[in-house]
């Protein structure tokens, strides 16, 4: 039988850089004034005639009506905050609540719940508030995956499935979405990064972290179903449980074990890396939001850059031209005639693109 080779890699053990609620959905539920439907109606027919989001006051703070949906939810609004789904029927929440993971991690799960219920109580009166879904992490350095630690693992979901990206191995899933239960991700979080952006945890692990040096994510998700199951229901509850639920998940649900002869493996010694695992803080760490806007932003131009470069490369090329001055040069004139016939002015490009982008 192969032995484990999650193994320490850090002088004095592994390290935790962070740790704490990655995502929260919350569900609330009110009595949709007809004013609010109204005139979510009335926004919801511009942006689909427009193809454009369009500004609404909900709450007394702006936000963004989209011309699609939010999974079940016909209005879909954005903020810089996070997602917003509304319905008038009477079969779902009212409203569902997704805030993005950066401003959880600038603002707090706390203080982003709170700003929301006011929200929402400005608008449908006295709420019922409840998770839907919670994820907790942790993050480490000073350990190392491979593919061959699935033998390792003793989980009490059904599969086990490791991820590769590229040909590059990048992690473990146990468990599956569909069980509306609960999973959990062990990934590189470093490649990740690398990959979509999110520059702000660097910010977020501070000094230990080590630019050279593979940060593993353990993550674990709990769904609604989850969560009632253990009388998780409120905020509140869920806010007092993260230490808890880490407890079940780390050393009930999911664990690394040093495989021996004896054929039940939850018989099996705790791999000493994983204690380290299980002894996480949880303790939430923040940067300012102007820092995480800052770095989205950055994030984004980053990714951006070699689309450009390869977009006028292949303009010079069509054009006979033979250097980005040449490109330049004629780059007004391109827009120009194009604005004419898409009759459409490029400055309003930018605005519609700044919208999208979430950017002042």
């Amino acid at each position: 039988m192969a032995n484990s080779t999650f193994v320490n890699l850090g002088p004095n053990g592994p390290r935790e850089l962070a740790s704490g609620i990655d995502t929260l959905i919350i569900s609330l539920r009110g009595v949709l004034s007809e004013e609010l439907a109204m005139a979510l109606s009335e926004a919801k027919a511009t942006a689909l005639e427009l193809q454009s989001p369009v500004d609404i006051s909900i709450g007394g703070s702006m936000w963004q009506l989209q011309s699609g949906r939010f999974g079940m939810y016909p209005y879909s609004l954005k903020h810089e905050y996070g997602l917003l789904g509304i319905t008038d029927s009477l079969h779902l929440p009212t409203m569902r609540w997704q805030p993005r993971a950066e401003v959880l991690h600038a603002i707090g799960a706390g203080s982003i719940a709170s700003w929301l219920m006011d929200i929402a109580e400005a608008e449908i009166g006295p709420v019922v508030a409840s998770v839907s879904r919670l994820d907790i992490h942790a993050d480490f350095q000073g350990l190392f995956l491979s593919p061959e630690d699935k033998e390792s693992f003793v989980c009490l979901a059904r599969s086990c499935v490791a991820n590769w990206d590229e040909g590059v191995f990048s992690g473990f899933t146990f468990g599956s979405r569909r069980s509306k239960s609960m999973l959990a991700r062990l990934y590189d979080k470093s490649l990740e990064i690398s990959k979509k952006g999110g520059t702000y945890w660097y910010d977020i692990w501070g000094p230990s972290w080590e630019p050279d040096e593979t940060v593993w994510r353990i993550e674990f998700e709990f769904h609604r179903s989850f969560l009632r199951k253990f009388g998780i229901t409120t905020l509140g509850e869920a806010f007092q449980s993260v230490g808890g639920l880490w407890k079940y998940a780390t050393n009930d649900w999911l664990s690394l074990r040093i495989p021996t002869l004896d054929e039940t493996h939850s018989r099996w010694p705790v791999n000493s890396a994983w204690r380290a695992v299980q002894d996480s803080s949880m303790a939430c760490r923040s940067i300012s939001l102007e820092r995480v806007q800052e770095t989205r932003r950055d994030d984004a131009l980053h990714r951006t850059i070699p689309q450009l470069n390869g977009w006028l490369a292949r303009t010079g090329a069509l054009l006979g031209l033979e250097n980005v001055e040449e490109v330049i040069d004629v780059l007004p004139d391109i827009v120009e005639m194009y604005e004419r016939s898409s009759k459409k002015l490029f400055p309003d490009r930018i605005q519609y693109s700044r919208k999208k982008l979430m950017l002042p």
